[in-house]
C-alpha cells in the first residue's frame, strides 16, 4: 500500500491486517453484563496466518462501529506536536484540514502520520472528537477529558 510520507511507491508490510468488521453484538452483551473488554490487535486470515493490525485503527474503528462520541488514544508523547523532539509544542486542538495541511507540510511526521489519518477518517463516521494524549501526568487522560486540548491534542470535526 501507499503510505503518506513514505514516498509515492508501495509499502509491503508482511502479515498485516485490516478490520473488516466488529462485532458490536458481543460488545453490547460484555457491556451489558459489566464486563469491559481489552483488546488485542491480533487477526486471523482465512490461511490460519496470525495478522498484526495497528492497535489504533482497532480501536477506532471498534469505537466508531459502537457509536462511540469520543475516543482517546493514549500514546507515549502528549500529543501532536508542531517539532516532534520538542514536547513544549504540543497542537491543543486540529480541524481536518489543519491536520491535513500539517502532513501535507511534514509538520506531522513518521508514526503520527496513521495515527492522525486514523483520527481523521473516524472522525468522518461520526465520533464527535478523538483526543491523542500522553500517559504522564498521571491525570492527564481525566483532564484532557474535562478540558479538550489541555493535555492532549483534540480533533475536532470544523
Amino acid at each position: 500500500m501507499v503510505v503518506s510520507g513514505a514516498g509515492p511507491e508501495p509499502v509491503d508490510y508482511g502479515l498485516v491486517g485490516e478490520v473488516t468488521d466488529v462485532n458490536t453484538d458481543l460488545f453490547e452483551r460484555l457491556a451489558s453484563a459489566g464486563v469491559v473488554p481489552v483488546l488485542g490487535s491480533l487477526a486471523g486470515d482465512a490461511q490460519g496466518n496470525v495478522l498484526n493490525i495497528n492497535a489504533d485503527t482497532v480501536a477506532t474503528r471498534v469505537a466508531a462501529r459502537l457509536g462511540a462520541a469520543k475516543l482517546f488514544l493514549v500514546s507515549n508523547v502528549p500529543g501532536v506536536l508542531a517539532n516532534k523532539d520538542d514536547p513544549s509544542t504540543r497542537l491543543p486542538t486540529l480541524t481536518p484540514s489543519q491536520a491535513r495541511e500539517k502532513i501535507a507540510s511534514g509538520v506531522i511526521q513518521g508514526g503520527m502520520i496513521p495515527k492522525v489519518e486514523e483520527s481523521l477518517e473516524m472522525l468522518e463516521q461520526g465520533i464527535e472528537a478523538i483526543h491523542i494524549v500522553g500517559i504522564s501526568p498521571s491525570d492527564a487522560l481525566l483532564r484532557e477529558a474535562e478540558s479538550p486540548g489541555s493535555f492532549g491534542t483534540a480533533f475536532l470535526r470544523a
